[in-house]
């Protein structure tokens, strides 16, 4: 959406470029997903180097030879830390904080001074306290903190465009790493068949790795998914004078000049949606772009986007434009 509304924004439109840029967009999503997941990685390994640090002092209490270590055996944080794959996964995409180690450092520090670190520690062990403390470190730490902010500032200028999805993307990790009974799934060796289990029988998150050693979420389900995007962008730049003369039928009584950008781009993607992806339900795309009008539009965009899309529909299902595969699509 974002790539279709700077295309639509400038005079000047380069849809090859555009496309260019959408597939790198996507890259770093996917980059920023992992910086998020290795920050709290991180802040984890520096809580067992102080562990150790402090019992090997020459003259240790008896708080540095038996120290609490609920903290270092958060399930949640041992899920991602124990990861193997996941590791494997920042090597090849070299997502590396080692040089910004004294920032996290001073984070760490930070957190042994607030209550609810503090209150943590005491408290009996509980998966949902575990999840609680990586939620409040994320959101207090991380997620907004201005120092990295500016670290993503200088590898990519254009990573507060893509920053939010893949907070959400972390999000949702943190939220999957526990089963539906509340019980934490932080083993290394998780195959399938455990996933089946734990998750439901066949209630799988489609968007999630389940493999051996692998508990992490994808960008794309497969390789259609993937290319989802691109031909998105592609087949709506492509039919876009006969989507603006549909679009002008249907909102006569409007004038050109108060129909928002952002909704004119709406309806062209549901317009494709609808016309070139055959497997997807037309009530799937209505309500997907009513939701997007609601997130980035105006108050009164859902009402519009509802009232034009389902006109527009009509019309294409009676010219048999709208070819759908398999039952209860239409």
């Amino acid at each position: 959406m974002q790539a279709l509304y700077g295309f639509y924004q400038t005079d000047d439109r380069d849809a090859a470029k555009s496309l260019t840029q959408l597939k790198s967009s996507l890259e770093n999503i996917y980059s920023l997903y992992l910086y998020e997941l290795k920050a709290l990685t991180l802040i984890l390994r520096i809580a067992e180097e102080r562990i150790e640090t402090n019992r090997d002092k020459n003259l240790p209490t008896e708080t540095d030879l038996n120290p609490n270590l609920k903290f270092v055996e958060n399930s949640v944080l041992r899920g991602l830390a124990d990861n193997k794959a996941l590791e494997k996964g920042f090597e090849l995409n070299s997502i590396n904080w080692s040089e910004y180690r004294d920032m996290f450092m001073k984070i760490f520090k930070e957190l042994l001074t607030t209550d609810e670190y503090q209150q943590y520690l005491q408290s009996p062990k509980d998966i949902r306290d575990d999840k609680r403390i990586v939620k409040f470190i994320y959101g207090t730490y991380i997620s907004g903190n201005e120092d990295i902010h500016a670290i993503y500032e200088e590898m990519n200028m254009h990573w507060a465009d893509d920053l939010d999805a893949a907070q959400m993307m972390v999000v949702k990790t943190i939220k999957v790493l526990m089963d539906i009974n509340g019980r934490a799934i932080s083993k290394v060796n998780f195959d399938v068949k455990t996933a089946e289990k734990v998750f439901d029988s066949n209630k799988l998150p489609s968007d999630f790795i389940f493999d051996d050693q692998r508990i992490t979420m994808n960008l794309f389900k497969d390789k259609s998914d993937k290319l989802f995007g691109p031909q998105l962008f592609t087949k709506t730049t492509n039919k876009s004078k006969e989507q603006d003369e549909l679009i002008s039928e249907k909102t006569k009584n409007w004038e050109a000049d108060r129909i928002a950008l952002i909704d004119n781009v709406l309806l062209k993607m549901a317009q494709t949606e609808l016309t070139e992806f055959n497997e997807i339900p037309v009530r799937v795309t209505m309500n997907e772009y009513i939701e997007l009008s609601k997130m980035y539009s105006t108050p009164k965009s859902s009402q519009f986007i509802n009232g034009v899309l389902d006109q527009i529909s009509i019309e294409l299902k009676a010219k048999g434009q709208i070819k759908k595969i398999g039952r209860g699509l239409m």
